[in-house]
C-alpha cells in the first residue's frame, strides 16, 4: 500500500471515529423526539422548518470543501492570510442577510405551498421560524470553521457536529414542562451557538492567521471566483432534492415527512461513516498535485470502486436489519408498532442509495481537486432532472419509499457521468 493510500486510510478511520460519535448523538436525539411526539404535526413543522434553513448553509459548507480546501492547500501561507480574513468577513455578511430574508420571507412562501393537510404543520412551522432563522449565520460560520481545519487535516471538526442534536436530547429530557416544538428550536440554536465556540476554540490553537476582515483585496479571489461559479450553481440545483422531498412528502398528508425524517436520520448514519469520512480524508490527498493526473485519477476510480461494494454489502444487511434498527431506536411512547412498519419501509428503499452515493463522493472530490468544476454543474442539472421526473412518478405509485429510490436514482446518475468524464475528459490536461 502506498504512502497516499495511508493517508487516506488514516484519515478515513480518524474521520469515520468522528462521524460514528457525532451521529450516534444525533441518534439519541431522534430516540427522544420519537418518544416524545411520535409521527404528527409537531415533528413534521420541526423536520419542514429545519430542512429549510440548512438548504443554503449546506450549499456553502458544500462550496467550502469543494473549493477553499483545494485552493488553501496549493496556495503559499502568506498568499491565504488576508484571504482568510476577508473571506470569514463575507461568509458572516452574507448569512446575516440570509438569515434576515428567510425570517421576512419564508412563512408567505409555506402559507403558499401548504395543503388542506398541513395546515397545522404551516402553524407551528411560522412560530418557530424566528427562533431557527439565525441557524443559517451558524452554519456558515461551522462551514468556514471546519473547512480550514479540513485544509490542515485536523478531522476533530467532524465531531463537534454532534453538540446541536445533544443539546436538543438533553432539553428535552429535562423538560420539566408540558412539550411543544419550542423547546426542540430553542435547543438546536444553542447547539449550534456552542458548536460555533467550540470550532473556533479549536481554530485558535492551530490558525496564526485567524481573523475577520471585510473587503476583497487578496489575488486569491479570483481563483476561489472561478472555482465556486461552477459549484455554487450545481451545488444549489442539486441541493433541490431535500425541499424537493419535504415537499412531496407533505402532499401524502400529516405524518409523512415525519416518516420521511425518521428514515433519513438512520440513513445519515450509515452515509456519514462512508461517504462523510472518505470524502474528507481523500480530498487533502487528492489535492496534492505533486503525484500528477493520471495517478490521482487512478486512487479516486480504485476507492470508488471500493464504495460501491462497499455501499451494497451496507445495503443489504440494512435491508434485513432495518425494521429491527427502527423498532429499538424509536418504538416508545407516542412512536408505535404501525409508525415503525412505515418508517421501516422508507428506510429499506432508501439503502439503495448507498452504494452510488458513497462512490460518487469520491469521484466529485477527484472532480474538484482537479479543477473540473464545471462538471458538478453538469451532474447537478443531470442529477435534479432524474429527481423531479422519477420523484413524481414513485411518490404517486409507491408513496414516501418512492421518495428515496428517486434519490437512489439520481446518485447513480451522477456518479455514471463522473465515471465517465473522469475517464475521458479528465485525463486530458488541466481544467479550463
Amino acid at each position: 500500500m502506498n504512502k497516499d493510500h495511508i493517508r487516506i486510510v488514516k484519515g478515513l478511520l480518524t474521520v469515520a471515529f468522528f462521524v460514528f460519535l457525532g451521529k450516534f448523538a444525533g441518534a439519541i436525539k431522534e430516540i427522544v423526539i420519537a418518544g416524545k411526539f411520535g409521527v404528527g404535526p409537531v415533528v413534521d413543522a420541526y423536520f419542514l422548518v429545519f430542512t429549510l434553513v440548512i438548504w443554503v448553509p449546506s450549499v456553502w459548507n458544500a462550496i467550502m470543501t469543494s473549493a477553499f480546501v483545494p485552493l488553501s492547500r496549493q496556495s503559499k501561507p502568506e498568499e491565504r492570510a488576508q484571504f482568510n480574513r476577508e473571506l470569514l468577513g463575507a461568509a458572516f455578511g452574507v448569512s446575516l442577510c440570509l438569515a434576515a430574508g428567510f425570517l421576512l420571507l419564508m412563512p408567505q412562501l409555506l402559507s403558499t405551498l401548504q395543503s388542506d393537510a398541513s395546515v397545522r404543520v404551516t402553524e407551528i412551522a411560522n412560530q418557530i421560524i424566528p427562533i431557527m432563522s439565525p441557524l443559517i449565520v451558524g452554519g456558515f460560520l461551522v462551514s468556514y470553521f471546519s473547512a480550514r481545519l479540513l485544509a490542515q487535516e485536523r478531522h476533530s471538526n467532524t465531531l463537534t457536529e454532534g453538540i446541536p442534536p445533544l443539546c436538543i436530547a438533553i432539553v428535552l429530557l429535562l423538560w420539566p414542562y408540558s412539550l411543544d416544538v419550542f423547546p426542540i428550536a430553542w435547543a438546536n440554536l444553542v447547539g449550534v451557538g456552542v458548536q460555533v465556540l467550540v470550532l473556533y476554540w479549536i481554530l485558535r490553537r492551530y490558525a496564526q492567521d485567524f481573523g475577520m476582515a471585510f473587503g476583497f483585496q487578496s489575488p486569491m479571489w479570483r481563483l476561489f471566483k472561478n472555482a465556486i461559479g461552477w459549484l455554487l450553481v450545481g451545488q444549489i440545483i442539486i441541493s433541490f432534492n431535500q425541499p424537493i422531498d419535504v415537499y412531496l412528502a407533505s402532499l401524502t398528508g400529516v405524518g409523512g415527512v415525519s416518516e420521511l425524517g425518521y428514515a433519513k436520520k438512520i440513513l445519515a448514519l450509515l452515509l456519514g461513516l462512508g461517504a462523510t469520512a472518505v470524502g474528507r480524508a481523500i480530498l487533502p490527498v487528492l489535492s496534492d498535485q505533486e503525484r500528477g493526473t493520471k495517478a490521482t485519477i487512478k486512487i479516486a476510480h480504485q476507492w470508488a470502486f471500493l464504495m460501491i461494494a462497499a455501499g451494497t454489502v451496507a445495503a443489504v444487511i440494512g435491508w434485513y436489519l432495518s425494521p429491527l434498527a427502527v423498532a429499538v431506536l424509536f418504538e416508545r411512547g407516542e412512536f408505535n408498532a404501525s409508525n415503525t412498519e412505515a418508517v421501516a419501509q422508507v428506510l429499506q428503499w432508501g439503502l439503495f442509495q448507498l452504494p452510488f452515493f458513497f462512490a460518487g463522493i469520491v469521484l466529485v472530490q477527484l472532480t474538484v481537486s482537479l479543477g473540473h468544476y464545471r462538471y458538478i454543474f453538469y451532474t447537478g442539472c443531470l442529477g435534479i432532472l432524474i429527481k423531479i421526473v422519477s420523484g413524481y412518478i414513485l411518490v404517486d405509485r409507491m408513496g414516501i419509499p418512492g421518495l428515496m429510490l428517486s434519490t437512489a436514482l439520481m446518485y447513480a446518475g451522477n456518479w455514471l457521468l463522473l465515471l465517465l468524464l473522469s475517464r475521458g475528459r479528465f485525463s486530458l490536461g488541466p481544467a479550463h
